[in-house]
Parts: C-alpha cells; sequence; structure tokens
C-alpha cells in the first residue's frame, strides 16, 4: 500500500507533470479528500479564476477538500490559496497546447487526455466546464446563488527588490517606464466566437524603437505566448515566464500596455494603471466591463482604445502610425497625471464588492471614434 503522499508523487511522475508548490503537512489521509482543477485559459481567464472564482470555491465550496491546481506555467503565484501547484515538465507539449487556449477552455487533445489520466488516479477531478457553473462571459445566476456578492482577491505584490539589485537599479534610474507584453497572437470576436490571429514581431519591434525615441524605457516580459525580443534590444529589462516578478514589474513601471493580448488584467490585479488596446464589440461580449468595474474601480489612471483590429491583422509599418502615435500620446499624458500615492496598496486583498458598482452596459453608437485602416477598393 502506498501513503497519500507518495500516490502523489507517482501520479506526477506518471503522467509527466512537476510539482511546483506543496506543502507535506497538509496532504490528507485518503485520495478521497483531493480535488483536482485542470487550467489552461488565456491570460484574461487566469486573473479572473485567481481574483473572483476559485478562492470562493477552495474555501466555501470544497473547504475539507486538499485542492491541487494544474496550470501554466509561472502562474503559481496567482493562487497562493491552492494546497499544490502543478504544471506540465514538457516544453514540447506547452507549445502544442498554447494557443488551443479559449476564455477558462483549452481545445487541445492534450487536456482531454491529461483529465483522463488524472481520474485514474483521483476521485474529484475539475476542468473548465466546472467553472462555467459560476462564470460565463460574466458571472453566473448560479454564482449569486451561491456566494451572493463577488468578494475580489489580490495577492501581495513584491516589493522591487525582487527584482534583483541590478534591474531595480535601472528601474530606479529612469524616469518614463512602460511594460510591454509583445504578443505574439491576438484576440478578436469573429461570427460570435473568439479566435487568435497572428501579430507580426515588426510590431512590437518598430514600436519598442518609437518608445525609446520617444523618452519611454520598455521592460518586456517574454512567456511561451510572446515574440522574443531580447537580441533586439539587449538594453531593456526582460521578465521571464514569472507573473511574480512580471506583476512587480507593473507595479514599479506603473504603467502597462495591452494590445489586443488582454494582459491589462494582470495589470489590475499589480493595482497598475495601464493603456489597453481592445475591440468594442468582444469587450461588451465578454462583459469585461463587469469584471474590471468589481476589480479596478479605485485604479486610476487608465484608459481604452477601442479600435479594429484589422489594423494589425492585414497592416504593415505604414498602416501602424496612428496606433504608435496613439500610444506614445497617451502613455505620457497618464504618466504626466499619475499620482503614486494615489494607486490602491500592494498588500493582499479579499474584499466584498457590492455588484451594484458595475455599471449598465451602454454601447454608444455614436460620437464613438476608432482607429481603423484603409480597405483597398
Amino acid at each position: 500500500m502506498f501513503t497519500v503522499e507518495e500516490n502523489l508523487k507517482r501520479s506526477v511522475e506518471k503522467i509527466g507533470l512537476r510539482r511546483v508548490v506543496f506543502d507535506k503537512k497538509n496532504i490528507p489521509s485518503s485520495m478521497e479528500n483531493i480535488t483536482v482543477l485542470v487550467f489552461f485559459g488565456d491570460v484574461r481567464s487566469s486573473f479572473i479564476l485567481s481574483s473572483l472564482i476559485l478562492k470562493r470555491i477552495k474555501e466555501e465550496i470544497n473547504s475539507s477538500k486538499y485542492f491541487i491546481l494544474i496550470s501554466w506555467p509561472g502562474n503559481e503565484f496567482l493562487y497562493p490559496y491552492v494546497d499544490e501547484y502543478w504544471t506540465i515538465e514538457k516544453e514540447s507539449v506547452l507549445q502544442k497546447i498554447k494557443f488551443k487556449a479559449d476564455g477558462f477552455e483549452n481545445n487541445s487533445e492534450y487536456k482531454m487526455l491529461l483529465i483522463r489520466e488524472l481520474n485514474e488516479w483521483f476521485y474529484e477531478v475539475l476542468s473548465e466546464s466546472d467553472m462555467a457553473h459560476y462564470y460565463k462571459n460574466g458571472l453566473t445566476k448560479n454564482f449569486f446563488k451561491i456566494f451572493t456578492q463577488p468578494k475580489v482577491f489580490f495577492p501581495a505584490i513584491n516589493s522591487i527588490a525582487y527584482l534583483g539589485s541590478d534591474v531595480a537599479r535601472k528601474l530606479n534610474e529612469n524616469k518614463n517606464k512602460i511594460f510591454i507584453y509583445p504578443n505574439k497572437k491576438i484576440s478578436i470576436l469573429k461570427q460570435g466566437k473568439i479566435q487568435n490571429f497572428d501579430l507580426k514581431k515588426e510590431f512590437w519591434v518598430h514600436l519598442v524603437n518609437k518608445l525609446i525615441e520617444s523618452d519611454f524605457f520598455p521592460v518586456i516580459y517574454e512567456d511561451i505566448f510572446t515574440h522574443e525580443l531580447k537580441y533586439d534590444f539587449q538594453e531593456n529589462i526582460y521578465i521571464k515566464n514569472d507573473i511574480s516578478a512580471a506583476l512587480t514589474a507593473m507595479r514599479s513601471c506603473g504603467l502597462v500596455l495591452d494590445v489586443f493580448s488582454g494582459i491589462y488584467k494582470m495589470a489590475i490585479c499589480a493595482r497598475s494603471p495601464f493603456l489597453c488596446f481592445e475591440e468594442r464589440s468582444k469587450y461588451n461580449f465578454l462583459k469585461d466591463y463587469e469584471v474590471d468595474d468589481l476589480c479596478a474601480y479605485n485604479l486610476m489612471p487608465k484608459e481604452y482604445i477601442f479600435a479594429f483590429s484589422t489594423i494589425l491583422t492585414k497592416g504593415e509599418e505604414r498602416d501602424w502610425s496612428s496606433i504608435y502615435e496613439t500610444i506614445i500620446s497617451m502613455s505620457k499624458n497618464m504618466t504626466a497625471v499619475m499620482d503614486r500615492d494615489r494607486l490602491p496598496p500592494t498588500t493582499e486583498q479579499y474584499k466584498v464588492v457590492p455588484y451594484s458598482i458595475v455599471r449598465e452596459n451602454k454601447i454608444k453608437k455614436l460620437g464613438t471614434k476608432f482607429i481603423k485602416v484603409k480597405e483597398d477598393r
């Protein structure tokens, strides 16, 4: 007979996973007292799961269970309340599933096989279909039946010293800092579905050059979803595949740029101002105004630019000039009015936020300005 601890070790090895966070003293005496959640959703849904959903499930629905979360490498900091955090060991597997994420879901064959294997070891294995009970393009009626009011969780953000003395020195030496997430894909609402389209590396290379020319100091995040820019800009700061360090850098920079990626949700987690390019139709379809009102009601400044994504998917450098000009102009304006002393605290937060704070979703049909690319005639 194997102990529960031994069974956990065996299951990780057999399935090809890695135990990142665990505490032996909390391991239960029976495998029946363990719940496992498999989650390989996108950046946006990672924030929602962390801040609005999973802690409630863990503490109010599954309080008697030992909870294991299996998710993306480097993201364990978002979920300090789970008992264990596992991730995928092989880089080749991550490459196959990384762009299969669609909201809370991941449509890869690997995820299906993983759940099947986990069911051979554990009595209760959850996936995104179970999370849809609580959240599906907005908080569900079942969420409010169970929890009554939303409760928002933010982890404590580390001080700048966490990034190391060299990085901290560079950040302190540069006044106008901006956090960049050079995503390879942009998510677009098309025919009632969220779809991913390529965003060329050239867009980011030209943008970073223009930011540097405008006296900004870009801090660049790299994970499996981003282009690699370190050989193009060797003097800049790079944060690699560590969301804890990313959140620290976001807060230290004081401004996060999001170009159709959803990374601004992590800026909210860092309690950092942000400039976000997004499609208005997608923003309303996903009810992102709901999450933003609940989680960023006291965060200022924050700016949204509602634009047509075709300027990126169909355009070239000559077509991107309007986006570059807007980013630089608005970034200068935001840094000029920013009051760091009035930003929300970086301590751990977990508090009820009344749903009445969420504004009514009103789509303005007139007076809205868009950035768009001219179509060929």
